[in-house]
């Protein structure tokens, strides 16, 4: 028989082999997901009175949706279906960050600084989920330790 002392041991050294094993995710909390205060599900009219009027709008059938995009700039994108806000796409450095002040031109070291570990790692492309829905967040482009551009929003699988 072994002694009670052991059986212990052994079972906290089998709770800690499983906890160092354990996949850890980002799971970026949902107020974090914007970019120049917009985020997923945001409204046309809430946009457009922040922003102003897009330079330009392109519409398009998307998956069976009327998908409109809205265009400030030449790096700046809003992608809306339903007269909200779904993706958010930032192409330059055009002075747009997320909230934690994550831009295009930063060292790509900056998103673990901020975010912690990507939830995946997609050739050039980390990923961060947000905390409530896996199907939205962060996709961050880095090109030799810069990021190059950034989306935020629904998650294209």
């Amino acid at each position: 028989m072994v002694p009670l002392q052991i059986k212990r041991i052994a079972g906290l050294l089998a709770g800690v082999c499983l906890l160092g094993s354990a996949v850890c995710s980002a799971a970026v909390p949902d107020e974090e997901l914007l970019v120049g205060g917009i985020g997923y599900g945001t409204s046309a009219s809430y946009l457009r009175s922040v922003y102003g009027e897009p330079d330009k709008i392109e519409t398009e059938h998307h998956h069976g949706r009327l998908v409109e995009e809205y265009k400030y700039g030449k790096s700046l994108e809003f992608k809306l279906a339903d007269g909200s806000v779904y993706r958010i796409e930032v192409s330059g450095p055009n002075g747009f960050a997320t909230r934690a002040g994550v831009a295009v031109g930063m060292a790509g070291s900056v998103l673990r600084d901020k975010y912690g570990e990507p939830d995946l790692i997609r050739g050039d492309e980390h990923i961060y989920r947000s905390a409530s829905d896996p199907n939205i967040g962060f996709v961050f482009e880095v090109e030799n330790n810069r990021i190059t551009e950034f989306e935020c929003g629904l998650l294209e699988h």
